[in-house]
């Protein structure tokens, strides 16, 4: 999470937070960019809403997160639902 820039405008991100009980796939899909093939994402993290800790963490687009060493962005959030309600986040990664 960006807490302040710097005097060049550069995010200053915030302590990171550690996500547990979440489900991470890796993609190796490709799509047609302007460069040929690129990575259509790099990844997508599964959120659950009942058993993925902290509870009730709020993820924003263009937030980093790092998962085994890695660096991504977040690049969508889409909220699954089920008959009882909200079930889980899926966060595509790039």
């Amino acid at each position: 999470k960006v807490a302040e820039m710097d005097e060049d405008r550069n995010p200053i991100y915030s302590e990171g937070v550690e996500l547990t009980r979440i489900y991470t796939r890796y993609n190796t899909a490709e799509s047609n960019g302007a460069r040929g093939k690129e990575p259509a994402s790099a990844a997508t993290l599964f959120y659950d809403v009942q058993n993925s800790r902290p509870l009730g963490y709020i993820f924003e687009k263009g937030q980093k997160i790092e998962i085994d060493g890695e660096s991504y962005t977040i690049l969508k959030i889409a909220p699954y639902y089920n008959n009882s309600g909200l079930k889980h986040f899926e966060i595509e990664l790039i």
